[in-house]
């Protein structure tokens, strides 16, 4: 069972540079046009943007990159094959683009449990920044199935 004494405990914030082919590359994998502001820069320039926009469900990625839910789950005890991704939530406050310089902040949020223990929940939010300023809040619950709890 997850302590719920980790609720609140944050992991060491993670610096990271958006990478345009990796934006580039991104945005082909998930269909954007090739003539779009995800993928080309001259339309993204043209549309009044400095590079490459971020397609939204980037930033989830680049969180798991960041390899801060392998540390949220190695801290709190949980083993990775016991786990499931149950949902995830993102909130923009602004444009992200390539060439910029972001941090990731994570914290556990909450933790609970249902069905008697056999599943439980570990929800984290991450804050993202750049320069200081909020760019995006994103809120995953993972779930742990624990096998051993009886029925």
């Amino acid at each position: 069972m997850i302590d719920r004494s980790v609720v609140g405990r944050e992991t060491a914030s993670e610096v990271v540079t958006v990478e345009r082919s990796r934006v580039r590359l991104f945005a082909q994998l998930l269909g954007y046009p090739r003539d779009g502001v995800h993928r080309d820069l001259a339309a993204a320039r043209a549309a009044g943007h400095p590079d490459l926009v971020v397609p939204p469900t980037y930033l989830a990625g680049l969180e798991t990159e960041t390899g801060a839910i392998y540390r949220t789950l190695d801290d709190v005890g949980v083993d990775l094959a016991t786990v499931l991704n149950g949902e995830q939530h993102f909130t923009y406050h602004c444009t992200l683009h390539a060439g910029d310089e972001i941090v990731f902040t994570t914290r556990v949020a909450d933790v609970y449990a249902r069905g008697e223990g056999r599943l439980e929940f570990l929800v984290r939010e991450t804050a993202v920044t750049r320069s200081g300023e909020p760019v995006a809040e994103l809120r995953n619950t993972v779930v742990v199935v624990n096998a051993e709890v009886s029925a």
